[in-house]
């Protein structure tokens, strides 16, 4: 649940698109996939931590 105050970026994408404002869903859009970009790189990143870790205490 949300508010107008605090809706998920992608219902803000919508709104944006059902105004007519498409500059600013494409900017909102990029936004968002460079979020969704950051935390995958970060995760992956992570992951391999802990398989370089896993690794050398077994070795």
């Amino acid at each position: 649940l949300y508010t107008h105050a605090n809706r998920p970026i992608s219902v803000e994408i919508l709104a944006q698109l059902r105004a007519f404002a498409f500059g600013t869903a494409a900017a909102y859009s990029v936004l968002l996939i460079l979020m969704v970009l950051g935390i995958t790189l970060l995760a992956r990143m992570g992951e391999g931590r802990r398989d370089t870790e896993s690794t050398s205490l077994t070795a």
